[in-house]
């Protein structure tokens, strides 16, 4: 399966919602207390405050995958989801989880290369079977089979770590056609 190349470094990514989001002065307490501080200043977020109870639960999972104890590190945690973004098309998604995916595998040339350069770019056998796997998840029509599991046990992954990047890839899957349902991504390419 050929994988789109939807990320160039240096580029600025905005997003405008389709419908009208809270200022922040307008949020309620119980909006508020929904959104983390960061949330809070985002457009996105503030649209989903709308129903506090929804955006605290799209929180909790976005936490729990983030702060797990146990499973995939962080950075591959991040790469399944930037993976997940760049299958979407989402470039507000890729450009986030590829800019984290480097931060915190501390491995920025293997995930820029498969960011700007596709998804068949050779990161090494693990990472490889790892890429395979959440870009067959994320398709529209996910593809992802019993070949994709074995090559994942194959390069090592554990039981728990199969499942990290099954729920990585499929939460941020959902999340980036959330984010591109509700509104409008604008992208400019550096100079």
């Amino acid at each position: 399966m050929a994988h789109p190349k939807t990320f160039k470094a240096g580029s600025t990514v905005g997003w405008t919602s389709y419908l009208q989001a809270p200022a922040i002065e307008e949020l309620s307490d119980e909006q508020r207390a929904a959104l983390r501080p960061v949330q809070v200043r985002a457009e996105y977020y503030r649209l989903l405050a709308r129903d506090p109870k929804i955006v605290d639960a799209r929180t909790t999972v976005d936490n729990a995958i983030y702060h797990a104890r146990e499973g995939l590190p962080r950075g591959e945690r991040e790469l399944c989801a930037a993976v997940s973004s760049m299958i979407t098309g989402c470039p507000v998604c890729t450009t986030t989880h590829v800019k984290f995916a480097a931060k915190f595998s501390k491995r920025e040339d293997d995930v820029l290369r498969l960011a700007e350069e596709g998804l068949e770019s050779d990161v090494g056998y693990r990472w490889n079977s790892m890429v395979n796997a959440a870009a067959n998840l994320a398709a529209v029509r996910p593809v992802i089979d019993q070949n994709d599991v074995d090559s994942l046990r194959g390069t090592g992954f554990s039981e728990e770590e199969i499942l990290d990047v099954v729920h990585s890839t499929a939460f941020f899957a959902w999340a980036n056609r959330l984010l591109m349902t509700l509104g409008e991504t604008t992208v400019s390419d550096p100079a």
